[in-house]
């Protein structure tokens, strides 16, 4: 499998951050478990554990890279982004086995997915999502990705024994068999 360029040149920013990012995931989930009691748990929908969540995935975000040079936080009419150096824009988000997160897809949500300009963004800078994908209790962190958007690729941020590396996990992608013959033409 091949991977790919801007996946490299992205992993190589974050890798000497990874032992302060993937803490961060599993700090909010945890959080989340230990000060919201069960019988409040119990009543969220998924959307609303997954906000609680990402409100704390967020604020360690800040705590942690606030002060740091090069790492700047935005709030884009509501889209709360992490450049970093200007080489990178990262979203915050639950995904699931596929790396795949959801959205409401407003059209700067796709805009951003798609890797097009947005007033405020860096031009150049590659748009990525950082998630965590819970087990199926959402009880821990099963894995935390980077992904492109756009679905190019995804690699997930593994920790071993205090030691933090990446992997390439992106899906190969079969080729779809060709179905010859012609499209009714409803007649």
């Amino acid at each position: 499998m091949t991977v790919d360029e801007s996946q490299i040149r992205v992993m190589a920013v974050l890798e000497p951050h990874f032992p302060r990012i993937y803490p961060i995931f599993t700090g909010a989930l945890a959080l989340y478990l230990k000060e919201y009691p069960s019988g409040v748990r119990i009543e969220h929908s998924d959307r609303t554990a997954a906000t609680a969540v990402y409100d704390h995935v967020l604020a360690g975000f800040q705590r942690e890279f606030m002060d740091e040079a090069g790492f700047n936080f935005l709030n884009l009419r509501g889209l709360h982004v992490l450049n970093v150096r200007d080489e990178i824009v990262a979203r915050f988000k639950k995904v699931d086995e596929n790396g795949i997160h959801r959205n409401i897809p407003t059209k700067q949500q796709k805009d951003f997915d798609r890797q097009a300009d947005i007033p405020g963004l860096p031009a150049a800078a590659t748009r990525v999502v950082i998630g965590y994908q819970p087990d199926a209790a959402m009880s821990t962190v099963e894995r935390v990705i980077v992904r492109d958007p756009r679905s190019n690729w995804v690699a997930q941020i593994v920790e071993a024994d205090s030691a933090y590396s990446w992997a390439d996990i992106t899906p190969a992608k079969l080729p779809l068999p060709h179905r010859g013959g012609r499209r009714a033409t409803g007649v």
